[in-house]
């Protein structure tokens, strides 16, 4: 079976695009025999390129416009898969890719799918595993016709490793895509950083149980005693007791840290899905029965406020004790 991964490597975002795409790999169940790169590119070519869990055997290069629209560049896929039939394509979570999977399926006669978590492809067709009702629950559904074409699902934190791929074949595909005609005029705007928060090795996430605005910015102090990233939930973003950029879930920004601690958060599904990536999750709730705590590798029942500043003293004493020691030493 051939697999193509599609990507664009201009993109300020391309190293956490060809992640989510990893993942999504690492949790299927695919026999490819070949997987090809199709990278969009307006400028030189990178140096070293996303690693991925699977043996890339050829990579394919189209040039893009300026402004990367789908419809400048269907036509340059559409030919691009005549040289290259692969059974499954892949594309990122970003808007043009699951753009690019629904309206390149069509064309091909193909189906496709958005939000993918995972895949397996056997005779019956292409099974897939996404989540729908708001992340409350995981559907299987089967794509029959192919090629299958596939937006995986939204990831958080991570950005993949990358390598140098100069022993594999590389094509550079002559065709210029060209702008559509109903386009004008065009304004480019680069993309501000992103923000900590999706870099950050510890989170602490605070819900609703803040109270008010006053108690968000101390725990946003503590954040910082503890040497972590504040997030929110969308109630405390929504209340404006925080700025929209630190709201975590389906609609903010996901994580994935060494370390997240849920302060204050009931554990609803939507927020639930911006830190499922995090390696340990400890969850403080007064509500013994809060969904957070199913999530939780350590639950502790008790106040927030109180549980968060002993912390801080238990932190700040172990530096005084290192310090201390190097001192000794």
């Amino acid at each position: 079976m051939k697999v193509a991964l599609i990507l664009d490597a201009d993109s300020p975002s391309f190293l956490q695009q060809a992640q989510e795409i990893n993942r999504f790999l690492q949790q299927s169940q695919l026999a490819a025999s070949e997987v090809a790169l199709w990278l969009f590119h307006r400028r030189v070519h990178p140096e070293r390129l996303p690693q991925f869990d699977c043996a890339i055997t050829q990579i394919q290069w189209l040039k893009s416009p300026v402004l990367l629209v789908a419809e400048s560049v269907l036509p340059l896929l559409e030919q691009v898969y005549q040289i290259y039939p692969a059974e499954l394509l892949l594309f990122s979570s970003c808007s043009l890719g699951n753009e690019l999977a629904t309206r390149l399926a069509f064309r091909l006669n193909g189906a496709s799918c958005l939000g993918v978590m995972s895949g397996q492809i056997d005779e019956s067709g292409c099974q897939v595993e996404k989540s729908v009702y708001g992340n409350n629950m995981m559907a299987t559904l089967t794509l029959r016709a192919t090629p299958y074409c596939l937006g995986v699902a939204r990831q958080g934190g991570a950005v993949a490793q990358t390598q140098d791929y100069q022993e594999i074949e590389q094509q550079l595909i002559l065709t210029e895509a060209e702008m559509p005609i109903w386009l004008v005029e065009h304004q480019v705007s680069m993309p501000e950083e992103p923000p900590r928060l999706t870099r950050a090795e510890r989170v602490l996430a605070i819900g609703q149980g803040a109270g008010n605005s006053q108690n968000v910015q101390r725990l946003n102090d503590i954040a910082q005693a503890l040497g972590a990233q504040l997030g929110v939930s969308r109630p405390v973003a929504m209340n404006a007791w925080s700025s929209m950029s630190t709201m975590l879930g389906m609609s903010g920004t996901l994580v994935a840290p060494e370390v997240c601690i849920t302060a204050g958060v009931s554990g609803a599904a939507a927020f639930s899905v911006g830190i499922r990536h995090s390696k340990f999750i400890v969850a403080i709730n007064t509500d013994p029965d809060a969904a957070i705590f199913s999530q939780a590798d350590v639950g502790i029942v008790d106040d927030m406020n109180s549980v968060l500043e002993a912390l801080v003293d238990c932190v700040q004493q172990s530096n005084i004790r290192g310090i201390s020691r190097q001192l000794s030493d």
